[in-house]
């Protein structure tokens, strides 16, 4: 019987996840599945990891979170090691894959995406946007990239932001694959002390706990003293590997201006929100010319 799979990577979370809607709306088998990139561990020419080891023990823990999180709504996250493609050929051509969902990112990520269609034109593909505010047809007004933040600014900042989804209220049942297909990667030091907790839970918990009190109506006077949890909003690990939609955190910041107070400080975490925002855009578009020396 054809199944579907979702090929999550910073979208690890229920909450304002668009793939899992897809899938719910397919109504066929699904795989959910994750791959840990090996050449995240090999030393480049300056003996150095892309992936760090406090990097490492973050993902680690958001993944075993991810695969609580998606067991009680029924399903089950399969957590593969190696080259994500040749990884993802081996479950597509063993469980009669013939739909492919992931979440749009740039960089190599962009890169493997095209790799897989090129190799299984038959697929069905889908690649919706969820790790920005914006969606790209918001965008159709840019005909030419701004090269600075500060023209990218007022073209997008009055935007109205596409509202967060909640989780399906039903997911298709889960594919069971063979324990061949499980790697959960390199080991973690589990003695080292923990600042950030990996994970959706500890995510939404951080932004509740930040917009209950008052240090976002002076964020923009303390944001520079990296010391102390109501200073700057520390929102940036759970971000980056989207165990946090950046869709809720703005609504938690839009809830707490009506709530409370709507100041310059309030103002300017929405203004670092689209400073990252443009950086993903801008890779986007401009893709390894980010890299070129100009």
């Amino acid at each position: 019987m054809p199944s579907s799979l979702i090929w999550f990577n910073r979208n690890l979370r229920l909450h304002d996840n668009e793939v899992l809607h897809i899938a719910a709306e397919k109504k066929q088998p699904l795989i959910c599945w994750y791959c840990i990139d090996s050449s995240w561990f090999k030393k480049d020419q300056y003996g150095l990891n892309s992936m760090g080891e406090h990097r490492w023990r973050f993902l680690r823990a958001s993944l075993d979170v991810f695969k609580q999180q998606l067991s009680s709504v029924g399903q089950r996250l399969y957590v593969t090691y190696g080259d994500p493609v040749e990884r993802l050929a081996e479950v597509i051509e063993k469980y009669d894959v013939n739909c492919l969902i992931t979440q749009h990112q740039a960089g190599t990520g962009a890169e493997q995406w095209s790799r897989v269609q090129k190799r299984y034109p038959q697929l069905s593909y889908y690649r919706p946007h969820g790790y920005t505010l914006f969606k790209p047809e918001q965008l159709k007004s840019l005909t030419v990239f701004p090269r600075s933040f500060s023209q990218f600014r007022p073209k997008l900042e009055k935007l109205d932001v596409p509202s967060p989804r909640g989780c399906p209220s039903e997911l298709p049942p889960p594919l069971r694959l063979e324990s061949s297909m499980h790697n959960n990667g390199p080991s973690v030091n589990k003695d080292e002390p923990v600042i950030f907790s990996g994970g959706e839970l500890a995510g939404l918990s951080h932004v509740e706990v930040y917009f209950s009190n008052t240090a976002a109506s002076t964020y923009k006077e303390t944001r520079n003293a990296l010391m102390g949890w109501s200073t700057s909003t520390k929102f940036s690990p759970w971000l980056s590997n989207g165990s946090l939609s950046v869709r809720h955190l703005l609504r938690a910041l839009k809830n707490f201006e009506d709530q409370h107070e709507s100041n310059d400080s309030t103002y300017w975490i929405y203004v670092e929100l689209l400073w990252r925002e443009y950086f993903q855009w801008y890779a986007n578009n401009f893709k390894k010319q980010l890299f070129d020396f100009q």
